[in-house]
């Protein structure tokens, strides 16, 4: 295996072995990490925006002719069989969400579609069309929780990983009374949130000057 396979082939055997796990969300994130190493993996050396699939397919991205070929046709195959699953031990709903779920990522391993997913705001949209932004979009809401739609808004960070525009997230009209006090007042998280923000700014600017103003004449 050389260098340049990366991380993510080096994973691909525990991978599929969790493809068969008896925990269906185990069985989703193996098969959402196996889309998501084929978007990187077909990305591989692709320089031209406006290639087509066919080029994609078999520039250095792919995975025919190397010595995955085969693990991958047997990721895919299990992977088919997930998304038509039709057994009895799993709930009707279960069974249409992992249904769902693996048609999605076998749409990116079979025929290199990109995902979709959309977050609705109040006045805008928020399109995502890569595994990597959906995976990111999936841990930053476990780790704020009843925040995410907060932090969304005002994080400068994550504006930056989504390519969001701020204007639209902050969009204010449609909004409650109850949704303006908690959201715009000078006493909610979200006015606490950007004073934080503006004092982070404030004391990093005046460290900034203090250092110059302390370097002596070598250092200047």
């Amino acid at each position: 295996m050389s260098s340049e396979d990366g991380r993510g082939t080096t994973i691909l055997p525990l991978l599929q072995k969790a493809l068969d796990s008896p925990s269906a969300e185990l069985r989703a994130s193996a098969g959402e990490n196996v889309a998501l190493i084929h978007e990187a993996r077909l990305n591989l050396g692709v320089t031209d925006e406006d290639a087509t699939t066919t080029q994609k397919r078999f520039r250095k991205g792919s995975w025919d002719g190397t010595e995955f070929e085969v693990l991958v046709d047997e990721v895919s195959q299990r992977m088919a069989e997930l998304a038509q699953e039709s057994g009895h031990h799993m709930s009707k709903k279960d069974k249409k969400r992992q249904r769902s779920t693996f048609r999605e990522f076998m749409a990116t391993l079979v025929d290199d579609e990109p995902p979709s997913e959309t977050v609705i705001f109040r006045g805008g949209t928020l399109e995502l069309s890569t595994w990597k932004e959906i995976k990111q979009l999936g841990a930053i809401r476990r780790c704020c929780q009843g925040a995410f739609m907060l932090q969304l808004s005002y994080n400068v960070t994550l504006h930056e990983i989504f390519d969001a525009d701020m204007k639209i997230l902050n969009n204010n009209d449609g909004m409650s009374s109850y949704e303006k006090r908690m959201f715009m007042s000078k006493n909610s998280a979200a006015s606490k949130m950007k004073d934080r923000e503006m004092a982070k700014d404030r004391k990093k600017r005046s460290n900034q000057k203090n250092q110059f103003l302390d370097a002596d004449g070598e250092d200047i």
